[in-house]
Protein backbone atom coordinates (compact mmCIF):
# COMPACT_ATOMS: atom_id res chain seq x y z
CA UNK A 1 0.00 0.00 0.00
CA UNK A 2 1.11 3.58 -0.79
CA UNK A 3 0.35 5.90 2.21
CA UNK A 4 1.71 9.89 2.34
CA UNK A 5 2.73 11.77 5.66
CA UNK A 6 2.48 15.64 5.74
CA UNK A 7 4.52 16.82 8.73
CA UNK A 8 4.24 20.79 9.83
CA UNK A 9 6.95 20.99 12.54
CA UNK A 10 7.73 23.29 14.61
CA UNK A 11 10.31 25.57 13.88
CA UNK A 12 12.49 26.27 16.93
CA UNK A 13 13.14 22.79 16.47
CA UNK A 14 15.85 20.85 14.78
CA UNK A 15 15.15 20.21 11.20
CA UNK A 16 17.57 18.20 10.46
CA UNK A 17 17.07 15.86 13.22
CA UNK A 18 13.59 15.53 12.57
CA UNK A 19 13.93 14.85 8.84
CA UNK A 20 15.89 12.22 9.96
CA UNK A 21 14.47 10.46 12.88
CA UNK A 22 11.28 10.95 10.90
CA UNK A 23 12.72 8.83 7.45
CA UNK A 24 14.27 6.51 9.73
CA UNK A 25 10.70 5.83 11.56
CA UNK A 26 8.97 5.30 8.25
CA UNK A 27 12.10 3.17 6.53
CA UNK A 28 10.88 0.28 9.57
CA UNK A 29 7.71 0.06 8.17
CA UNK A 30 8.30 0.97 4.33
CA UNK A 31 10.62 2.46 1.58
CA UNK A 32 10.11 6.12 1.25
CA UNK A 33 9.73 6.34 -2.25
CA UNK A 34 9.34 10.39 -2.33
CA UNK A 35 9.77 12.87 0.11
CA UNK A 36 9.47 17.16 -0.27
CA UNK A 37 10.97 19.95 1.93
CA UNK A 38 8.46 23.13 1.28
CA UNK A 39 10.38 24.80 4.02
CA UNK A 40 8.84 27.79 6.34
CA UNK A 41 5.19 29.02 5.96
CA UNK A 42 3.26 30.79 8.13
CA UNK A 43 0.40 28.80 9.33
CA UNK A 44 -3.24 29.64 8.58
CA UNK A 45 -3.78 29.99 12.27
CA UNK A 46 -1.58 29.95 15.36
CA UNK A 47 -0.96 26.61 17.31
CA UNK A 48 0.47 26.08 20.26
CA UNK A 49 1.87 29.73 20.17
CA UNK A 50 3.40 29.36 16.68
CA UNK A 51 2.57 30.75 13.32
CA UNK A 52 4.68 29.44 11.29
CA UNK A 53 5.90 25.59 10.79
CA UNK A 54 8.28 23.60 8.48
CA UNK A 55 6.45 21.38 5.72
CA UNK A 56 7.86 18.14 4.98
CA UNK A 57 5.70 15.57 2.91
CA UNK A 58 6.80 11.58 2.52
CA UNK A 59 5.15 9.38 0.55
CA UNK A 60 6.11 5.88 1.49
CA UNK A 61 5.57 2.47 -0.16
CA UNK A 62 5.31 -1.31 1.76
CA UNK A 63 3.23 -0.46 4.93
CA UNK A 64 1.81 -3.82 5.03
CA UNK A 65 -2.05 -2.78 7.10
CA UNK A 66 -3.47 -0.05 8.88
CA UNK A 67 -1.98 -1.35 11.79
CA UNK A 68 1.19 -0.47 10.74
CA UNK A 69 -0.20 2.67 9.99
CA UNK A 70 -1.63 3.19 13.16
CA UNK A 71 1.57 2.85 14.98
CA UNK A 72 3.29 5.25 13.04
CA UNK A 73 0.59 7.50 14.04
CA UNK A 74 1.22 6.81 17.83
CA UNK A 75 5.00 7.63 17.62
CA UNK A 76 4.31 10.66 15.59
CA UNK A 77 1.44 11.67 18.42
CA UNK A 78 4.44 11.39 20.78
CA UNK A 79 6.99 13.66 19.40
CA UNK A 80 6.74 16.53 20.64
CA UNK A 81 8.61 18.71 17.55
CA UNK A 82 5.51 17.73 15.10
CA UNK A 83 2.90 20.69 15.20
CA UNK A 84 0.87 18.44 13.11
CA UNK A 85 0.97 15.88 10.70
CA UNK A 86 -1.76 13.85 8.27
CA UNK A 87 -0.92 10.40 6.97
CA UNK A 88 -3.33 9.08 4.50
CA UNK A 89 -3.51 5.77 2.19
CA UNK A 90 -3.36 6.55 -1.76
CA UNK A 91 -4.12 4.67 -4.49
CA UNK A 92 -1.08 3.19 -6.27
CA UNK A 93 0.16 3.87 -9.21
Amino acid sequence: MLYELTVLANPDENQDEIIEETSELLENYGEIKEFANDGKKRLAYEINGLSFAYYYMWTIGGIKNSKEAMEISKKLDNDERIIRYLLVKTKES
